[in-house]
């Protein structure tokens, strides 16, 4: 069950994730490169209609930072239990979706001899201007959601939510953070919020581009 949570953390955020969870910089041949060039109801994508759009129906720029995550990636993530850290390696596959608004990623792994699957949808809501993302897999019963925002300075993508935590089976806060300053490398944080307001590094790691 460890190492099922600790691939949530290298995708997600990397995770998310995260992850990822997440680079800076496009290929031009992904849809949205020139979302901020159009003129406003002109987004690709975007049925075309006489009335005004809501945002939520919107591409808007802040989808150009979700095509970095897109890409076949490898990597090792360590996860905290107690003292000790466990590595594992994990590999995440991840593919635009309805005129790049979402991505879609696949992860394989393997825990104590047995394969691992996992699967997260990854999109920004343009109405309510954060980054969302869900998260499923064959070594849990529970839908893990979390929010973000992407710092456009640092080029690192933050999330918010609740993961499943394998020592208590219970959901536990959590922060999960990504750094995407290299278009060809990920690394990634995990972190238990703690009730005084603490935080707690459980799960740290990076991938690659293949």
């Amino acid at each position: 069950m460890k190492k099922a949570y600790t691939t949530k953390a290298t995708l997600v955020l990397t995770t998310i994730a995260a992850g990822a969870f997440f680079a800076g910089r496009w290929s031009g041949e992904l849809p949205g490169r020139a979302l901020a060039a159009q003129p406003e109801g002109a987004a690709q994508g975007q049925p075309e209609m006489d009335m005004p759009m809501p945002p939520v129906m919107m591409l808007s720029e802040e989808h150009e930072h979700l095509h970095a995550m897109v890409g076949d990636w490898s990597g090792t993530m360590k996860f905290k239990t107690g003292d000790e850290w466990m590595d594992i390696e994990g590999h995440v596959s991840r593919e635009l979706a309805f005129d790049g608004r979402f991505v879609i990623e696949h992860v394989k792994s393997e825990f104590m001899g047995q394969p691992f699957e996992g699967m997260g949808i990854i999109g920004f809501n343009s109405g309510t201007k954060k980054f969302e993302s869900v998260w499923v897999e064959n070594m849990a019963t529970n839908i893990a959601m979390s929010t973000g925002t992407y710092d456009a300075k640092t080029k690192t993508f933050t999330f918010e939510g609740e993961m499943l935590d394998p020592t208590t089976g219970e959901n536990r806060k959590c922060l999960m953070t990504m750094d995407a300053t290299d278009e060809d490398r990920q690394v990634s944080a995990c972190y238990w919020l703690n009730a005084d307001g603490s935080k707690e590094l459980c799960m740290k790691g990076e991938m690659s581009r293949d």
